[in-house]
Formats: structure tokens, C-alpha cells, sequence
């Protein structure tokens, strides 16, 4: 990459002929790295308001929720702010609050009815 900038006086971040748009984003000096692919993120929730209000409801929690930092890094990482996410296995959707937080906007597919309905208590 440092080849290319020197060699063209600068990269350009511009739209390419296969339609992809490689953003300012791309230009980010990570030192020739990319992000690491081993991401520490605690996944110790117990007693967060998702889960106080499922229980209150009586509403079985997704049993496999992720942390909002993993959704937090990819998100950051790949969109932009009004970018669109979609999750079509969204569980507790976890993605879909920290993309709102994030300002993007997004869709969401979930076939279990429960955690549909858990997932509301992520907005409250």
C-alpha cells in the first residue's frame, strides 16, 4: 500500500469501475495491519436490562447473546454512520441496538417468536 501511495502521489479513495467504493477509510494508517483477528471482548453479562426485563416478562432470553463490543467493532469497522445492517439471525438483536446507537439503521430477521419479542427490551 505504502508503494502505491508513494508511486500515484497519494491514494485516492474513490468509487472503482467494479462499483465498489473504497472510502477515506482505506487511506487509515494501521502501520501495514489490518485489525487483529482475535477480538478480547468479555462476554460476562448477567444481569443486564435485557435480561432483568426478559425475566420479569417472563420471556425466555436468547441463550447465546453476544456482546455488544463484537457488534460494536465489526459495525465501526465496516459501515458508516446512516449506513444499513442487516442480520437475518438477529437472536436478542444485539446488532440492531448497537448499530441504532451507532447511527445506522437496520433490519432484522428472527424466526424464534420469544426472542422477538425479548429483543424489545434491548430500546427500553
Amino acid at each position: 500500500m505504502s508503494l502505491c501511495v508513494k508511486k500515484y502521489n497519494g491514494y485516492k479513495a474513490k468509487i472503482r469501475p467494479s462499483g465498489h467504493d473504497i472510502s477515506d477509510k482505506f487511506q487509515k494508517d494501521n502501520q501495514g495491519a489490518i485489525p487483529p483477528n482475535l477480538l478480547e471482548i468479555a462476554n460476562t453479562e448477567s444481569n443486564s436490562a435485557y435480561l432483568r426485563s426478559c425475566k420479569a416478562a417472563e420471556i425466555r432470553p436468547h441463550s447465546a447473546h453476544f456482546p455488544q463490543g463484537f457488534a460494536e467493532f465489526f459495525i465501526k469497522f465496516l459501515t458508516d454512520e446512516g449506513d444499513m445492517i442487516l442480520n437475518p439471525f438477529a437472536g436478542s438483536n444485539t446488532s440492531g441496538f448497537v448499530a441504532q446507537t451507532l447511527q445506522r439503521r437496520w433490519i432484522y430477521f428472527e424466526i424464534n417468536e420469544d426472542y422477538v419479542i425479548g429483543s424489545r427490551y434491548r430500546f427500553t
